[in-house]
């Protein structure tokens, strides 16, 4: 699937690198609570994109776990939360040319937008496909835990997370394989 969020008209859901890193922990949590798989991502500065896989109910659950902890987000930072109405296009993604055609579109989505070359936008995946050995790239070796109590104040709850998972500051929740 290619999940698309609205945008939000003049205003942003993301304020600042701490909205941004909450957001990529929330990607690792939504791909561990509803089982999908996240191909590509885009944090854009007032909606996102996501190329998944799993089903269509799980994508739906993910949307909506996703607008509860970006609103308290915002709500916390003293923000109007997202609106009642704030919705999301699901396009099924059949084929793998269709899948690799939406990867690229999202990965340039920064590029287009004027906030960065593809692989250099700290907030989408594209370093992802672009780089060899990112944990050192990025200096990840994988051993920084965020706390129970800055997890907690980041994304407002105590979800229980994998012990093989760990959170970078910057990419979030990444596996340690």
């Amino acid at each position: 699937y290619h999940l698309s969020t609205d945008g939000l008209s003049g205003r942003d859901i993301f304020a600042d690198a701490c909205d941004y890193a909450t957001g990529n922990i929330l990607l690792g949590l939504i791909s561990v609570q509803f089982n999908i798989k996240i191909y590509a991502y885009s944090l854009m500065p007032n909606h996102i994109h996501l190329a998944l896989s799993g089903t269509g109910a799980a994508c739906v659950q993910a949307f909506d776990f996703l607008k509860r902890k970006l609103s308290a987000m915002m709500k916390r930072s003293g923000r109007e939360p997202l609106p009642e109405d704030y919705g999301f296009n699901l396009e099924p993604v059949d084929t793998p040319d269709k899948m690799k055609t939406e990867i690229i579109y999202i990965l340039r989505n920064a590029l287009e937008k004027g906030l960065g070359m593809v692989g250099s936008y700290l907030w989408d995946s594209g370093w992802m496909y672009y780089s060899k050995g990112w944990q050192e790239l990025l200096g990840c070796d994988c051993s920084f835990k965020l706390s129970k109590r800055e997890l907690a104040r980041r994304i407002g709850g105590w979800d229980d997370i994998p012990e093989s998972w760990r959170f970078h500051p910057y990419l979030g929740l990444n596996p340690i394989s």
